[in-house]
């Protein structure tokens, strides 16, 4: 679960969809202690870091959410986590912030949860053989591991005995009942409700792409837009060789896409613009590999019964289209991307109900469908603050009209314990 994109902030949102919820159930509005020494205990190898103030949100969906095993966070691939038998509540102090990390351990990933106890010796239960849970104490903190073996919890364990931690001090700066930050992508962020929507802010150091300008599509249906670091690319690259084999890859500097959702006979519909950083790089890639016939207007690639028309747009710009009936509008830019449209495009089959039949057999697909049939619009907007360091990103879920974001998510995670 390696954040190591501009936009995993998408990934971290997600993330942050099933604890949001929780804003839902606010009993108590009095101060949360202002006590921070759970941070001393958070390794400076941590992925991702995320505060919650428990009395004001609720402790008891703080404990459905951290804790339950049918919680889409803490699900293990093959066994699901049963409930506490590990660790007890009852010798929490929900007065302080609650944390929770993301910690990489012998190829797995742990999930650490760290409470304030206020009973030296009760938090650990007497059961110890939970699958994928475990608990201990140290220093009156109660540490819940979640989602590794006993090896891995060992090591988890250790290293954060070791007390080698980081400077965790945007967390410390946010007074929002949900904040965030990660020290590999220099991220920290706040979580919030607008209305009906749901919003994350977020400052990240500015990224340095390999060229100042490219050209972006003007949005149209569903609309991203991104730079790939470079090792977004390799990844990608690997990804593709699994399938096939053409050794190197154009090096793409970034991607704009419009997605219009799927038409008979089940073809995707998109507009796409490739920037790369060598001159020429895609036509090259497609002509020294035999993928398109060449005519005066660019060139055809042929996918089965799918069509996609290729064009040049300068030496650096390609574009591909499966709707070449549909004009291309694009821009110079020098932004480092944005996402903007309607989520419902992703799910949209004009004149294929057998497809969408399919999705609605599935109860999580169709759970997952009826949320964003509610949703108005997404956007991820990154404005760049005036010394160029830095940029403040801005995602926001824009529900329609007589639809709550709580009441819908929360719709969905039933679905999901189903």
């Amino acid at each position: 679960m390696k954040l190591n994109s501009f936009f995993s902030l998408i990934g971290l949102s997600l993330l942050v969809f099933a604890l949001s919820f929780s804003i839902v159930s606010v009993i108590e509005f009095s101060q949360v202690k202002k006590d921070y020494s759970s941070l001393n205990f958070i390794p400076s190898e941590a992925d991702l870091v995320m505060r919650l103030d428990a009395k004001q949100l609720g402790k008891d969906f703080v404990k459905r959410i951290l804790i339950s095993g049918k919680s889409p966070l803490f699900t293990a691939e093959k066994t699901a986590m049963q409930l506490p038998s590990t660790f007890h509540f009852s010798s929490v102090d929900w007065t302080y912030p609650v944390y929770l990390f993301l910690l990489k351990s012998q190829k797995e990933w742990a999930t650490v949860t760290i409470f304030s106890i206020n009973k030296k010796g009760g938090f650990v239960g007497k059961s110890t053989n939970e699958p994928y849970q475990h608990a201990f104490e140290f220093n009156d903190k109660g540490f819940l591991v979640s989602g590794c073996s006993k090896e891995s919890f060992l090591d988890v364990k250790r290293q954060i005995e070791s007390r080698k931690s980081t400077n965790w001090n945007a967390l410390v700066s946010k007074k929002e009942s949900i904040a965030f930050q990660s020290s590999k992508l220099k991220l920290s962020g706040i979580v919030y409700l607008k209305g009906n929507d749901f919003v994350v802010e977020s400052e990240l150091n500015y990224l340095n792409p390999t060229r100042k300008i490219r050209k972006f599509l003007q949005p149209d249906g569903f609309h991203l837009s991104t730079i790939l670091p470079q090792s977004t690319m390799g990844l990608i690259s690997s990804q593709l060789n699994k399938f096939v084999d053409f050794g190197s890859y154009p090096s793409i500097e970034s991607v704009s896409l419009n997605y219009f959702g799927i038409k008979p006979p089940y073809f995707p519909q998109f507009q796409l613009l490739v920037n790369t950083d060598q001159s020429n790089a895609i036509p090259r890639f497609i002509q020294e590999n035999n993928l398109a016939t060449f005519n005066d207007n660019g060139c055809n690639i042929q996918f089965g019964e799918l069509m996609v028309t290729g064009k040049e747009i300068d030496a650096y710009t390609y574009s591909l289209s499966t709707v070449p009936e549909k004009k291309m509008n694009y821009s110079t830019t020098e932004k480092l991307g944005n996402i903007q449209g309607d989520l419902n495009k992703l799910i949209q089959f004009d004149n294929a109900p057998m497809l969408r039949m399919l999705l609605l057999l599935n109860s999580k697909s169709a759970a997952i469908t009826q949320f964003i049939e509610k949703t108005k619009g997404v956007s991820l907007q990154s404005m760049q603050d005036k010394d160029g360091k830095k940029q403040h990103l801005v995602f926001k879920i824009e529900m329609k009209p007589a639809h709550n974001f709580l009441d819908e998510i929360i719709l969905l995670l039933k679905s999901w314990e189903a």
